[in-house]
């Protein structure tokens, strides 16, 4: 499945800036943070940076410039998108045996699940969990003690009775878990 993980649409605002005929590096950008930033503006002139952001645009990623950086993250639309196509991998999510930070991810990611859909727009709160999950590492690769830093802001909006984005979040998380175990 396409851009599940904040490195596939890396790669995909990589390819669109170096369709534009632009250079320069795209990275996933820190937590909090939008999700890519890349500097390849800064170097292009006025007409390719117009195309430049033409594309982005059309493929789903809003930006601002700052600082001489452009700081993309999908926008409503394909965050709306990249949810609803994780829903069908995501149910084919199970607790695997034993403990530790993968079994806890999955617990984690199924809870999340429980929540309804979301129908309206979500909350700010809402889509920077999902940018979160989406800015995770390969589970694989790590085992997903990382997905701890998620549990934090998904209480809060617990407590304040925000759970927009909860579901699709849990769904993002169960996806690329599924995906992993696949593998």
């Amino acid at each position: 499945m396409a851009a599940l993980s904040a490195a596939c649409l890396r790669d995909e605002a990589r390819g669109i800036l170096l369709g534009c005929g632009l250079r320069g590096f795209v990275r996933i950008a820190a937590p909090g943070e939008a999700l890519l930033v890349t500097d390849a503006l800064r170097r292009a002139g006025e007409g390719d940076r117009v195309s430049a952001l033409c594309a982005l645009q059309k493929a789903g990623f809003e930006g601002r410039n700052e600082w001489g950086l452009l700081w993309l993250s999908p926008d409503a639309a394909r965050l709306r998108e990249i949810a609803r196509r994780a829903e069908e991998p995501a149910r084919a999510l199970r607790m695997p045996g034993g403990d530790g930070a993968l079994a806890e991810a999955v617990s984690f990611a199924l809870r999340l699940m429980r929540s309804a859909a979301s129908e309206g727009e979500w909350s700010r709160r809402g889509s920077s969990l999902l940018l979160e999950a989406l800015r995770l590492p390969d589970p694989g690769r790590t085992g997903w003690p990382e997905a701890e830093r998620l549990r934090a802001p998904a209480a809060v909006m617990l407590r304040e009775h925000d759970r927009s984005g909860l579901h699709e979040a849990g769904c993002v998380l169960a996806a690329r878990l599924t995906m992993t175990a696949a593998s």
